[in-house]
């Protein structure tokens, strides 16, 4: 599907395919479109680099994504067989986003990504605000995060936007030969970051990573068209926006992962896609205010610092350096006890049939 003669990359990293936005075709058309679009914004990436991951295979990750109708159908699948099957687990659900102070929505997620795509088992990982590039080493780390960027951004947009991508390839969807932690390590590898820069929500342009053009595009509101040749927005599930928005007021929003997104950002009075529901705090201040009460310390923009016990990972911006911390990986148990720690792992063997009972 996406080899190609010398002759085509050539022209593909010359031109690029056309048109210039996702196409609504046939999904072999749709994957291949997908491919000479990244041979065409990323020329120097080589395939047979050491640890570089098939074009092929983040092609078709994007494509999940890309194509709504085939997200919806995939999500509403992995909700039916797995998400809703596990949350049902904990019983009365609604009336709070976590249940003897156990945070759900990361407990069955964490599961997920762990036991099924074997993503480090590293619980709570939250960024206060924007990251720059901090989250690169997480996420080359195979490390999923919640991200405080904004309420709009969504605080588990692209743990689900893997997850889904994970559900793809276990139910046959999609057939990739690398797996899908190690497409995502790869995703944030700098070396392959473009020579050309792009424009990006405010209006800011940037060198962009794969991972930027693949789960991490901005809603287009009406106010930008897709152009791969100039900017890296995207009306699909490639956005983190699209995707709260779609799970918080639209298609996705009776599913179980949708009911309960919905509870979390109306117990924190976050914006929630609402006319009459603006939202009485962004996700920086909340996060703030939820790191004083676990006694962490933060600064006057909701960056944290966490206690000298842990392992601190981080990266110096332009702007600011934004922290977080881990445990130390492979340390399981040091993890479970780790203070702060609101993942349920009482419940993962019963989990474990649901993701059985799915092949």
């Amino acid at each position: 599907m996406c080899e190609a003669t010398t002759q085509t990359l050539a022209r593909w990293r010359k031109t690029g395919p056309s048109p210039k936005s996702f196409p609504e075709d046939t999904k072999e058309k749709q994957q291949q479109w997908i491919c000479n679009m990244l041979h065409y914004v990323f020329p120097d990436y080589n395939e047979k680099a050491q640890g570089a991951v098939s074009l092929c295979d983040v092609s078709q990750c994007i494509w999940v994504l890309a194509d709504r109708g085939i997200f919806t159908k995939v999500f509403l699948d992995w909700d039916e067989k797995y998400f809703g099957p596990c949350l049902e687990a904990f019983g009365d659900i609604y009336d709070n986003a976590s249940v003897n102070g156990q945070n759900m929505m990361s407990s069955i997620l964490l599961h997920f990504m762990v036991k099924e795509c074997e993503f480090a088992p590293v619980p709570e990982i939250v960024f206060y605000g924007g990251t720059g590039d901090a989250f690169i080493p997480i996420v080359q780390n195979g490390m999923i995060f919640k991200d405080g960027l904004s309420a709009i951004h969504g605080e588990y947009a692209h743990t689900l936007q893997w997850a889904i991508i994970g559900w793809a390839n276990r139910r046959g969807y999609i057939n990739l030969t690398n797996s899908v932690v190690n497409i995502y390590k790869a995703s944030v590898d700098t070396r392959r970051s473009s020579k050309e820069k792009y424009k990006q929500e405010f209006g800011d342009n940037k060198k962009i990573l794969i991972w930027d053009v693949l789960c991490d595009t901005f809603d287009v509101r009406g106010k930008e068209h897709e152009d791969y040749q100039h900017n890296i927005f995207s009306e699909s599930f490639r956005s983190p926006a699209y995707l709260t928005k779609v799970l918080m007021s639209q298609d996705l929003q009776y599913t179980a992962c949708g009911l309960l997104m919905q509870h979390r950002h109306a117990r924190k009075h976050l914006f929630a896609y609402r006319d009459q529901d603006a939202g009485l705090k962004d996700m920086q201040a909340y996060s703030k205010h939820l790191a004083q009460t676990r006694l962490k310390d933060t600064d006057d923009k909701g960056q944290v610092a966490y206690r000298s016990a842990y392992m601190d990972i981080s990266r110096q911006t332009k702007k600011k350096i934004t922290t977080t911390s881990v445990t130390p990986a492979g340390d399981v148990a040091t993890q479970i006890q780790a203070p702060g720690n609101r993942v349920n792992y009482n419940h993962w063997p019963a989990w474990d049939t649901n993701l059985t009972n799915a092949h």
